[in-house]
């Protein structure tokens, strides 16, 4: 029996057949299209991806201060508003200003390139969207400048405000484009009769260090340089960006590894002892990810788990995560490895005890639900994990091997 499908004549662009579609649905459509913002190639400042966000929402959310669109306007934070505008009062009168409006011109003029620096599009009209950026830019540098020369300041008189502070300035959905701060900080310092004297290196250097001594048992001395600041995308972007330059360069194209990685508890009964690497604060200092498996013996540098080192992860891999730019993910990668040494308090005890891990949190089982939680949601590519290597070199030797088999046979048994 032969089928005849009737194929319908093609409907070219332009053709009056296209009359026959619903106007409706064809102008409700067209409309949504019409009306898209315009996308950005590569934006860099993101709302954490639902598959993080929603296994710890506050490890993402500012406590204190709102910085940037994505948080502008929430009822918890608008006590600080009205410190944003003491500090741009400051800046104007210490500058012999009256006005605020040849820093509004400048701020006109950078606003396109500072939205196209969030992967969102920003809800907020033109006067609201270059008002935050002047009130967010000046909070930063004058909380910043205040740190060195106003000791009186409340903020800054305040231990826990400041902390909060910093906090805040860390976190991946509370960020303003650097390069605003960097125009605005120019602006600031390069009056003739301005009293600013202190560098942007030395501005920018504080908050950088302050974050890194949450998690880090000791800091190599940074020498940031002007240029890297300036080119920098945020001060997440930025402290990315200094970790990674105490970091060796791993090569690309490592082979993808699928063997489970045993724990510490496991790999103690399998006969591998562990050893701490201390870090110095010397320049060449070893890195923080440098953990090496060599005759039996695992070396970790050693770390400090605090209050802070939860948000400290969870935003920086989020940014990892998000960023195209990031090509080997480090701090996303470390963390895994991490959680497979730790499964419960037993293995983070024998961290502590070996001197390897500093716990300021108290509980050792506490520590490990931490490192167990902070995988929920994150993706790793085995095509570029860093610790690929290290996982085959403790199958590479028979000892171990055998051992860890014979462990596995008692535990399945």
């Amino acid at each position: 029996m032969d089928h005849h499908i009737e194929i319908e004549e093609e409907i070219l662009p332009g053709s009056s057949r296209l009359s026959r579609a619903d106007t409706k649905i064809v102008d409700g459509i067209n409309a949504k299209i019409h009306s898209l913002p315009a996308l950005h190639p590569k934006p860099c400042i993101f709302r954490v991806h639902d598959g993080l966000h929603r296994t710890n929402e506050k490890a993402y959310a500012p406590t204190l201060v709102s910085i940037g669109p994505y948080h502008h306007g929430k009822p918890k934070l608008q006590a600080m508003e009205e410190h944003k505008l003491w500090y741009l009062r400051s800046i104007l009168q210490r500058n012999s200003e009256k006005s605020v409006e040849r820093y509004i011109q400048v701020m006109e003029k950078l606003e396109d390139r500072a939205r196209g620096f969030y992967a969102e599009p920003i809800n907020l009209e033109r006067e609201k969207f270059v008002e935050m950026m002047l009130l967010d830019a000046c909070f930063i540098i004058e909380f910043l400048r205040k740190l060195y020369s106003d000791k009186d300041d409340p903020i800054i008189k305040s231990f826990w405000m400041g902390n909060q502070i910093f906090r805040d300035m860390m976190l991946l959905e509370n960020q303003l484009p650097l390069f605003v701060l960097c125009k605005l900080f120019d602006m600031i310092t390069k009056i003739p009769s301005s009293p600013s004297s202190m560098s942007l290196t030395k501005l920018v250097q504080t908050p950088i260090g302050i974050m890194l001594s949450k998690t880090f048992s000791s800091i190599p001395t940074i020498q940031l340089e002007e240029k890297s600041i300036r080119e920098s995308k945020h001060f997440l972007d930025l402290l990315h960006k200094v970790c990674l330059s105490l970091s060796p360069k791993a090569s690309f194209n490592i082979p993808p590894v699928s063997i489970r990685m045993p724990c510490l508890t496991e790999l103690q009964e399998a006969g591998v002892s562990f050893k701490v690497v201390e870090t110095s604060t010397r320049s060449d200092s070893l890195s923080f990810f440098d953990i090496t498996f060599e005759c039996g013996q695992l070396k970790i540098p050693k770390f400090m788990v605090k209050d802070l080192t939860v948000i400290f992860f969870r935003n920086i891999i989020a940014y990892e995560q998000h960023s195209s730019d990031v090509k080997i993910r480090y701090f996303t990668d470390y963390t895994f490895f991490m959680d497979k040494l730790i499964n419960t308090g037993k293995d983070v005890n024998i961290l502590r005890l070996r001197g390897i891990m500093e716990n300021w949190l108290g509980d050792d089982g506490e520590v490990a639900r931490m490192f167990n939680k902070m995988g929920d949601g994150r993706i790793i590519d085995v095509e570029t994990y860093y610790y690929s290597e290290h996982i085959s070199q403790y199958f590479k030797q028979r000892s171990f091997r055998a051992a860890f088999e014979h462990l596995t046979a008692h535990f399945e048994s």
